[in-house]
């Protein structure tokens, strides 16, 4: 598998595991069900004051 560099993923490992989450039934394929549904997901997790937007507000402290 891809090598982890300080504990974490590199950018095509990071994005392979998030392919690998959006298509839950894992046809290989993205319905718009499973697109709409990881946008959400992702929504919900960067919306840390849960406002219904995202701003400087919801960014960490620290650099990502």
């Amino acid at each position: 598998m891809g090598m982890h560099h300080g504990g974490r993923m590199g950018p095509q490992m990071g994005g392979m595991q998030l392919i690998r989450q959006a298509d839950t039934d894992e046809n290989g394929q993205f319905s718009k069900a499973e697109v709409t549904a990881a946008v959400d997901k992702l929504f919900a997790r960067m919306d840390r004051n849960e406002d219904g937007v995202i701003s400087i507000d919801d960014m960490p402290d620290r650099p990502f």
